[in-house]
């Protein structure tokens, strides 16, 4: 359930990350700096939605340090994914590329977070 409920956060995250990127790349961005930027909402919507509704024990560890956390390997695979959108782009549409630099972090993610960054004190 506590996987289900990371990949529901991770939809919405994924959401703001896309619509950030779109909107971004339709306004004459360059595509990484749009990835950038979009990547940055999404870390911040996925630490409340995981703090809040997929890692509800979490709640009681601070703030600051579970943020931290958070940031720390949201960078950490946040590297993978851009990497990956970076490594694709030349040879994908720029759409599959940001999916797959997604969907490349994702179970990596949901591990150090459940065992590390939300694991309650």
């Amino acid at each position: 359930m506590q996987f289900f409920r990371f990949l529901c956060v991770g939809g919405a995250g994924f959401v703001v990350d896309w619509s950030v990127f779109s909107t971004l790349l339709a306004s004459s961005s360059t595509p990484f700096f749009a990835r950038l930027i979009a990547f940055w909402c999404a870390v911040m919507t996925t630490w409340l939605g995981n703090r809040f509704f997929t890692f509800t024990q979490a709640q009681r560890v601070r703030v600051i340090s579970q943020l931290s956390k958070h940031v720390l390997i949201s960078h950490l695979f946040g590297v993978v994914n851009l990497g990956v959108f970076w490594l694709f782009l030349p040879l994908t549409n720029v759409h599959v590329a940001f999916v797959l630099g997604i969907l490349l972090a994702t179970v990596g993610n949901f591990l150090l977070s459940k065992r590390w960054v939300y694991k309650p004190s």
